[in-house]
């Protein structure tokens, strides 16, 4: 899979953009807060239909909301072994009370689908065009709340299996729906048998999104481990392990009865305890990722250079995940993260960018890549939102 053309308009600091990248490497350069990263989120919302950081509305350039143009629009076209692609998301602020927030990231917004000119829902546009996106702030999914590691196996599940995304959106549905009930119960407006119907809601869904990320973790640890051992010299042994908030049967897919039924305990134990405090205390959205080297969990007690290398193997092995089963090599964002790698592991990112069938990498150090390399890529600098090609010197 290669991004054949990417078109930006009033997108973060992008007024217009026209880019057609080649197969490849491309290498983009800048100071800070030109645009780089922002190149990179554009890439990554094609293929997620999500915000790399911060909310939709923050998509949307600044100026033109306070100009009244305020849609920010990204379309990408792609080549795929199942033949060419085009997804197109517009992300428009909501109106409030009759009126357009003025300043960026107020209020809300609202986001419009297309796949190959038809609207659709994100279900059907998660991973036409499938990405990995490394960042220095990938340490944060080793150390940062459980709630960054549940949205990371969510979207990298999401890219490959639309009916886990359909799952996803249900539950989120019905656990919106069984809060509002406990509240009402606590305050004494409806009765605690009315949970009953949501409780299974719940249960349903929630087993199949716990089956799902459970396999999925499995396939993710064996690759991490060999990405880990490559990063560290094999000097130790990287596990991850699915942490569910109730305990649940063991094994990386059990039957979903036994999910459902472990699930369903949980929700009977708490739900005293849940009627208190209006909130669903059990299912997935309670669940986490733990990670260990020789058993040592890695949050809690490794140095900061073994939370990085752990992050980064974490990324390859997505790279391994999203490529499995047939499916075309995700396209590669690697959003300046070499100025934090030492040389051992910036010499096994780069040994693993050979199987891609286009990466791009940012940096505002672009000395910091050999002559070798840069004959080998595409290079760009950014300035203000404006790229420009540099011409290769012999």
């Amino acid at each position: 899979m290669y991004l054949a053309r990417l078109r930006l308009s009033n997108f973060r600091n992008y007024e217009r953009l026209d880019f057609t990248p080649g197969a490849g490497v491309t290498l983009i350069h800048g100071q800070n807060a030109q645009g780089k990263s922002n190149l990179l989120e554009a890439i990554y919302l094609l293929a997620t239909t999500r915000p790399a950081r911060g909310s939709e509305a923050d998509l949307i350039r600044w100026q033109a909301a306070a100009e009244g143009f305020g849609v920010a629009r990204v379309v990408g076209e792609a080549e795929r072994k199942q033949g060419p692609v085009a997804v197109e998301i517009a992300v428009a602020p909501r109106q409030e009370n009759g009126s357009v927030p003025e300043r960026r990231g107020a209020g809300h917004a609202s986001k419009r689908l297309k796949l190959n000119g038809v609207p659709r829902r994100a279900s059907d546009v998660i991973g036409q065009i499938a990405a990995v996106l490394f960042t220095a702030a990938d340490i944060d999914l080793i150390t940062g709340p459980p709630a960054l590691r549940r949205r990371y196996l969510d979207i990298t599940i999401s890219q490959t299996d639309p009916l886990y995304v359909r799952a996803l959106q249900r539950y989120q549905r019905v656990l919106l729906q069984r809060n509002s009930l406990l509240r009402r119960i606590g305050e004494g407006q409806a009765r605690s048998d009315e949970l009953a119907y949501w409780d299974e809601q719940l249960v349903r869904e929630g087993a199949q999104i716990v089956r799902t990320r459970r396999q999925t973790m499995a396939a993710l640890e064996i690759a991490a481990r060999e990405a880990h051992a490559a990063l560290s010299g094999g000097r130790e042994r990287l596990t991850i392990a699915y942490a569910p908030q109730t305990p649940l049967p063991d094994g990386p897919s059990p039957p979903l009865g036994e999910i459902e039924a472990g699930l369903r305990g949980g929700l009977h134990r708490q739900q005293r305890r849940e009627i208190a405090l209006g909130q669903t205390l059990i299912g997935p959205h309670r669940d986490d990722l733990q990670f260990s080297l020789d058993g040592v969990l890695v949050s809690a007690f490794g140095s900061r250079a073994q939370q990085r290398t752990a992050a980064l193997a974490l990324r390859l092995a997505e790279t391994v995940f999203l490529t499995s089963a047939g499916r075309d090599p995700p396209l590669l964002l690697l959003d300046d993260i070499f100025s934090e790698l030492d040389e051992t592991r910036r010499s096994a990112v780069l040994d693993a960018l050979g199987g891609a069938e286009q990466v791009f990498v940012t940096t505002a150090e672009p000395e910091r890549f050999g002559a070798k390399f840069r004959r080998g890529a595409a290079v760009y600098e950014v300035c203000a939102g404006v790229l420009r090609r540099e011409e290769q010197s012999a």
